[in-house]
């Protein structure tokens, strides 16, 4: 009884069970390169580099690079059933195989050392692709480019894969990673070939299993027929690069490089055909890389971005992953394709929606500012303008820092060195302990000793703000926190610091510095902009004075 390893069951049963919807030319690509337990397998880049020449062919491309013990059987199940609805299918396999009992498996490359139990845990099943192309009979490749060197196996594993057991119908081709690409792209995939007079042109470095049609070529060529090149001899290189040009294909380069590939317009060639191959987001990248943006530029960006919801968690002037999220993010939510690279039209987009959402955020912060201005003025007249020292208190006690409250403090100082002088020595000296000490068990102490002292009031209302402090101390340790996660640099931090200036907060010198006077204007930037008040930047903070600095 033959077992088929865990992986290839999940796989082989995800393409039996899948129902055929619509017939496409697929190519399966999986190339495992880097090993955490075995050698680099060297050459695998030209595996790679297959798919280029799959989707020039008219392909469909499917690839996994450097695939992982975890894919999940929805993972795999969602690959199996395009194999399943494939009308040519071409299964690329390169990397680590290694053997027991005939069963042969593509090495994970996070894989442990295997032994003939576990085996099915550690790669994907040979005997499983073998078993799916069958599917395909007659029309379907398996293409095994292997590398067993030095490789740390477990008792009863052997390096390499079984050729046994090939299903009929199906082929199976083996060499080296470098070989193999050749193959393929020379010949294989050059229309009206069949397999077997393409094995003969290789030569002995491709070795072929199974089926072996003698006349039936495996890719008979879709689209605008390319160019011929006979081989007479006689013909005009000139005359063929001034065909394959005027057609502008990707085939047709390769066709001209199989041909020349050391001719006096294979660079142009090659050149021809990386730019057909760019991807839509390798497209937007280059766009994106000529508009030159200065780091200046690349701010504003981040700044526009972070007002209009989408966070590149800071404003560095550096486009890196996060920043690079957030582009995606704008772009899928205005319906286009998320590259995450942007062009000059999106830039102006994007600024046109920063000022706008600016804009309104000023609004509500000015109407937020004289509405509070407003009812600290009427509470100033209604507690402080009497200049009695429980009404200087009250208004401290709401406004820590309003309009008025440095005249109140003032006042207050007053009123205290008068108490004190008329306090008797004794007295004063525990006044003077209980401010030294600063903590609320030190001015109950004061109160319990002299109910009915000269600074009875002054110790209430500290006692009063220890026990009832505006914000809760775990609110201003995340806020804290918080700040230290933005990680601002000089110019971030002088930035915030000029802009609190210009909103008339002031902060102490633009130094990047975050000192008492900086903390104090921050503390009244959010208690004036509804915001919990910490004295610390956080991402709200920061989007406000982004809003309040795009309008001035």
């Amino acid at each position: 009884m033959r077992l088929i390893p865990k992986s290839g069951l999940a796989l082989l049963g995800a393409l039996l069970l899948a129902p055929a919807v619509w017939a496409e030319d697929l190519a399966v690509i999986v190339a495992n390169e880097f090993y955490d337990n075995q050698p680099r397998v060297a050459d695998t880049r030209r595996i790679v580099e297959l798919e280029r020449n799959f989707r020039a062919a008219g392909f469909e491309v499917l690839r996994i690079n450097n695939s992982k013990a975890f894919l999940s059987d929805d993972e795999t199940a969602q690959v199996w059933t395009r194999m399943n609805r494939a009308e040519h299918l071409a299964i690329i396999l390169s990397g680590h195989f290694t053997t027991a009992n005939e069963e042969s498996v593509l090495l994970h490359t996070d894989s442990r050392t295997a032994n003939p139990f576990t085996m099915g845990q550690s790669g994907l099943s040979v005997n499983a692709f073998l078993n799916l192309a069958w599917r395909n009979a007659g029309q379907s490749v398996v293409a095994i480019a292997s590398s067993e060197d030095n490789l740390t196996l477990g008792p009863g594993m052997n390096a390499g894969y079984s050729v046994r057991n090939i299903p009929q119908g199906v082929t199976l081709l083996v060499a080296k990673p470098a070989a193999l690409s050749r193959f393929i792209s020379t010949y294989l995939l050059r229309p009206g070939t069949s397999i077997a007079q393409a094995l003969r042109q290789a030569g002995d470095e491709v070795k072929g299993y199974g089926y072996l049609p003698p006349s039936l070529p495996f890719y008979s060529g879709t689209g605008t027929p390319l160019p011929q090149t006979p081989d007479n001899g006689d013909f005009d290189e000139r005359r063929l690069w001034q065909q394959v040009s005027a057609q502008n294909t990707v085939a047709a380069y390769q066709l001209y490089l199989n041909r020349y590939p050391n001719g006096q317009f294979a660079q142009s060639a090659r050149a021809q055909i990386d730019e057909l191959q760019l991807t839509p987001q390798d497209r937007a990248r280059l766009v994106e890389e000529a508009l030159n943006l200065d780091r200046n530029q690349r701010r504003a960006i981040q700044r526009n971005l972070t007002l209009i919801g989408f966070d590149t968690a800071g404003v560095d002037g550096i486009l890196g992953r996060r920043s690079r999220q957030a582009i995606a993010g704008w772009q899928k939510s205005i319906g286009l394709l998320p590259t995450s690279f942007l062009n000059a039209n999106q830039i102006a987009q994007i600024e046109t929606a920063g000022a706008a959402r600016a804009e309104q955020l000023r609004r509500e912060a000015e109407r937020r500012r004289a509405e509070q201005e407003r009812q600290d003025r009427n509470y100033w007249g209604q507690t402080g303008v009497n200049g009695s020292e429980a009404g200087l208190r009250r208004y401290l006690q709401r406004y820590p820092e309003g309009l008025f409250s440095a005249e109140a403090i003032n006042r207050l100082k007053q009123i205290e060195r008068e108490q004190r002088r008329l306090a008797q020595a004794e007295e004063r000296r525990a006044w003077d302990q209980a401010v030294m000490t600063g903590t609320l068990d030190s001015y109950v102490a004061y109160l319990n000793a002299y109910p009915n002292g000269r600074f009875v009031d002054e110790a209430k209302a500290r006692a009063q703000s220890l026990q009832n402090p505006e914000t809760p101390q775990d609110l201003i340790d995340a806020a804290e926190q918080e700040e230290n996660r933005l990680n601002l640099d000089g110019f971030s931090r002088r930035l915030i610091e000029g802009q609190l200036r210009a909103l008339n907060y002031d902060p102490g010198p633009a130094d990047g510095k975050f000192t008492k006077e900086t903390r104090r204007a921050l503390r009244k930037y959010q208690r004036a902009n509804s915001m919990t008040v910490t004295g610390y930047v956080t991402k709200q903070t920061i989007v406000q004075l982004l809003a309040s600095g795009l309008n001035r």
